[in-house]
């Protein structure tokens, strides 16, 4: 079993669901990507639009993983929520271009650790760490999501690698 398979919570018990709710988090956090709150907005938001539980919502996540049926209301609700909270709040004002080897290594550090978020999706601390790089990318690139900051490094890393180093200007 897969850490990203969904778990059938006996009626009742608040563990499991716990769980459940924990693992949906921690793939949440890399889909998206985003932080713990906003994942677990995700759910909310899933929940309130099937009029369910965020238990039946966090089931979904895992499904989604799969391609289960895309005519699941609990999965079409967490397509968009998902969609929702990518989109973030709107656009980020221009600040300092970080150091592109920071910013690299910074990239690095994220994707390995959301890949580490799909195989232990219920870990408190690969949650906090997967959270705490994902601040620090939207603190390096004066983004508001994760998602913003992925996409601006993007584009950040692709003008620089298509244009040769500007020369430094000479103190005459």
């Amino acid at each position: 079993m897969t850490g990203t398979e969904p778990h059938r919570a006996p009626a009742g018990d608040p563990f499991a669901a716990r769980t459940d709710v924990a693992r949906a988090i921690g793939v949440l956090m890399s889909l998206v990507p985003c932080g713990t709150e906003a994942a677990h907005r995700v759910l909310v938001r899933t929940a309130r639009t099937t009029d369910g539980d965020i238990h039946r919502a966090a089931l979904a996540v895992p499904a989604l993983l799969r391609g289960r049926d895309p005519q699941d209301p609990e999965q079409r609700a967490v397509r968009a929520a998902i969609t929702a909270a990518r989109t973030g709040p709107g656009p980020e004002a221009g600040g300092l271009r970080p150091d592109t080897g920071v910013l690299r290594a910074h990239l690095a550090r994220f994707r390995a650790l959301r890949r580490l978020a799909l195989t232990a999706p219920a870990d408190p601390k690969v949650q906090a760490r997967l959270d705490d790089a994902a601040y620090t990318l939207c603190v390096l690139l004066g983004t508001r999501t994760p998602h913003a900051a992925l996409r601006s490094a993007g584009r950040l890393l692709a003008g620089r690698a298509g244009r040769a180093e500007e020369p430094q200007a000479s103190a005459s």
